[in-house]
């Protein structure tokens, strides 16, 4: 299940592997030709010589049962035992003899690791030598040991040449793969498509909508395909353990029904025979850190297709985070502009109404007159502090926004912003200290904090201050249940509510007062005392201050 391919370059394990398995094969097949040529010819010396392959063939089946396999023992022992138990008497075997010795102990010099002169030199003596112990004539036998060690010497330095520009060529490959800073792995589908074939024969075009009605197939045919190298990189961006660990069949009862739709373009894609596809995939690191990935994969070997796939990984997560934050800021847009307009809407409506009703009220009191202005008036003021409140948020985000510092008497304000609004209160317990801030701030500060009270809070609301210090403080009360302890700080954020009722406000009014306190050097905090709900402004006290504080200056935020 975990098989690692070690590589394509010579000397690899893989390599000696499968040499030893063809060339064991291959010594069969020429064991019984030789064998089937000396029977034919009814000639027994050279049935005997089929001998030699057929000792050569057992040898390397037994380096692969005893997974020992070396490709340049396997050769050089099947040469020196086709030597040895070769036709000897000279005549028509002379020549391919000669012929298979010199490439099967080429090959076996190509294939030796260390020692390439020893490889070289003693297999060049033998083949000059070994002629004479044939039946030739002195001559004839040096003649054709000289050619022999000669090709042989000419083949085995050319492959060993060869060799060594592929192993070159395959340790760049290497390194490119293994330490590559990018998450590489190889992958073989052969067996998922295989799977595909055998279970879906419609159009080509038509795969993806048939995995995304059959989702078992498609787990089935991903559980197929095998993961056989991955890189140090692929192991760190899904904080693997090993890059052992991450080869191996997939499980495909580990597919999530959100990446459903990203496998089923992936098997898509490889049912169609297409060398490239690409796809943002959610996964889980084996750290249990949820991710998104890249996943980038081109197939290198189209004539076998889906046997070698390279597949790049890259973690897209920060994109993925962008896109959400950006479709939650769209749907905060569209929630802001609702609000707004349900904000707007209840006063402007009072206002038209009003509004209209005394131009056409010609039969009207005078206290009928003054009590339609009266309201008339708060429903304009409740819509210009909605105004400003948006013009402060909007001025604070752009960091522009002033104040000015001068003495305010808060009894002055509070009572001026009790009268305006007309909201019942229970009294106001002074009298209120004097602070250093912005008059006009105050009573939006004020304001805010009253009809917050009257909307959310309780029945009774009450105004109290007094001084402690250097600062000066006013609390808002109100008798309601208040909010739980765990949005206490997300009352103050910028278009955020508490509860039910606050889902359709605007929702800057507290974010608001508190940016406006915070100007002016002062604080707006929230706590819960006994069965009330208390708002507390705390301002720089106009005792402690400055005689240059007195004057009016420019604060900006």
């Amino acid at each position: 299940m975990n098989e690692v391919r070690s590589g394509i370059w010579p000397g690899s394990a893989d390599t000696h592997r499968r040499v030893v398995h063809v060339a064991a094969v291959i010594a069969a097949v020429a064991a019984l030709l030789v064998f089937l040529v000396g029977l034919w010819a009814e000639d027994p010396p050279i049935m005997k010589a089929a001998i030699g392959p057929g000792l050569a063939a057992v040898f390397m089946m037994i380096q692969s049962v005893l997974r020992l396999e070396h490709a340049g023992v396997a050769l050089f022992a099947s040469s020196a035992l086709i030597a040895a138990l070769a036709y000897r008497e000279g005549g028509p075997m002379v020549a391919p003899l000669s012929v298979a010795l010199i490439v099967i102990t080429a090959l076996g010099a190509m294939l030796i690791d260390r020692h390439r002169l020893f490889a070289v030199v003693v297999p060049a003596v033998i083949l000059l030598a070994l002629p004479h112990t044939w039946d030739l004539t002195t001559t004839e036998a040096w003649r054709v040991g000289l050619v022999n060690a000669a090709a042989f010497s000419v083949a085995a330095v050319v492959f060993i040449a060869i060799r060594t520009q592929i192993s070159v060529y395959s340790d760049r490959y290497r390194t490119l793969f293994d330490e590559s800073p990018a998450a590489i792995m190889e992958e073989n589908w052969v067996a998922a498509i295989q799977h595909l074939e055998s279970e879906y024969d419609g159009k080509p075009e038509r795969i993806e909508k048939f995995l995304m009605a059959y989702p078992s197939v498609l787990r089935e045919a991903v559980s197929k395909a095998r993961v056989v190298r991955a890189n140090r990189a692929a192991s760190e961006l899904l904080e693997a353990p090993s890059t052992e660990s991450l080869l191996g069949y997939r499980d495909g009862n580990r597919v999530r029904d959100i990446n459903v739709e990203a496998w089923a373009s992936i098997l898509g894609a490889l049912y169609r025979r297409e060398r490239h596809y690409g796809i943002d995939m959610a996964t889980v690191t084996r750290q249990g850190r949820h991710i998104w990935v890249q996943v980038r994969g081109v197939d290198v070997d189209p004539a076998n297709p889906g046997s070698t796939i390279y597949v790049g990984l890259a973690d897209v997560t920060h994109n993925h985070e962008r896109s959400d934050a950006m479709a939650e800021l769209v749907q905060a847009k569209n929630d802001f502009i609702a609000r707004v307009s349900h904000e707007l809407r209840t006063p402007l409506t009072a206002v038209v109404g009003l509004a209209a009703e005394l131009d056409a009220g010609d039969d009207l009191g005078p206290d009928e007159r003054k009590e339609l202005t009266r309201l008339l008036s708060g429903q304009a003021h409740e819509v210009a502090g909605i105004v400003e409140d948006l013009l402060v948020a909007a001025r604070a985000e752009m960091g522009t926004m002033t104040v000015e510092r001068t003495v305010v008497d808060l009894d002055r304000e509070v009572a001026s912003t009790v009268e305006g609004l007309g909201t019942p209160i229970r009294g106001i317990e002074g009298p209120l200290p004097t602070v250093m801030a912005d008059a006009a701030r105050v009573r939006q500060i004020v304001r805010n904090l009253l009809t917050n009270a009257e909307r959310y809070g309780g029945p009774n609301i009450s105004v109290r201050g007094g001084a402690q210090g250097r600062s000066s403080w006013l609390e808002v009360r109100d008798d309601g249940p208040g909010v739980p302890d765990d949005l206490a700080e997300k009352i103050f954020e910028p278009y955020t509510g508490a509860g039910e009722r606050a889902s359709q406000s605007v929702g800057i009014g507290l974010s608001v007062s508190r940016q406006l306190a915070e100007l002016m050097g002062g604080s707006l905090t929230y706590v819960r005392d006994g069965g009330e709900t208390v708002f507390r402004l705390e301002l720089p006290s106009a005792s402690m201050a400055p005689e240059a504080s007195l004057a009016s200056q420019g604060v900006e935020g």
